[in-house]
Formats: C-alpha cells, structure tokens, sequence
C-alpha cells in the first residue's frame, strides 16, 4: 500500500476474522481456533490504504486444538455392591461383670 494503511481484515482460509483500525498499537486479529478444524490453514491479513490501495500477506498457521473429555458416572446397575454378615448374637451363657 503507498498510503498511510486505514485498516487491516484478517481472515482465517476464506472466513473473516476481524478488522483492526487502530494503527497506532499495532495491528491485532482474534481468532478462536476451536471455530477451526485441526490442520493446516491460511491466515490472510489485508492492509488498506488511505488511498484504496491494498496489500495481502498470507501465512500458513497449523491449528491443534485439544480433545475435549467429558466424564461420565457408571450406571447404578454397575456399581459394587459388597453384602457384610455377622454371626447371629450368642444367647444365654454367663455374663462376668
């Protein structure tokens, strides 16, 4: 671009991400990758100029988002069930006191 750059689209292979156009703090692009599958992809960033010019850069990004596990409780019907017996209580004999 040969104008001072306006603004800069970022978009994620042909999805569009967000436009920055703040250029006094640098150029920023928020990306969720768990919007992406796992692999490669092509990150793009656009400038525009002031004067309608632009210019792309394009970089490839390698998206690795973490399996997510959901738990979960065995059924009731699966548990251990432990039984415990006792001897039946002794009846009569001598109590010592």
């Amino acid at each position: 671009a040969s104008g001072s750059v306006a603004n800069v689209a970022f978009k994620m292979d042909s999805t569009a991400l967000n436009t920055d156009s703040n250029v006094s703090d640098g150029m920023q692009c928020a990306l969720d990758t768990t919007k992406f599958a796992n692999g490669t992809h092509q990150l793009i960033a656009t400038a525009f100029a002031s004067d309608g010019t632009s210019r792309s850069d394009i970089i490839s990004v390698n998206v690795q988002n973490a399996a997510t596990v959901t738990p979960t409780l065995p059924q009731a019907s699966a548990r251990a069930q432990r039984r415990v017996t006792a001897p039946p209580p002794q009846l009569g004999g001598a109590v010592a006191g």
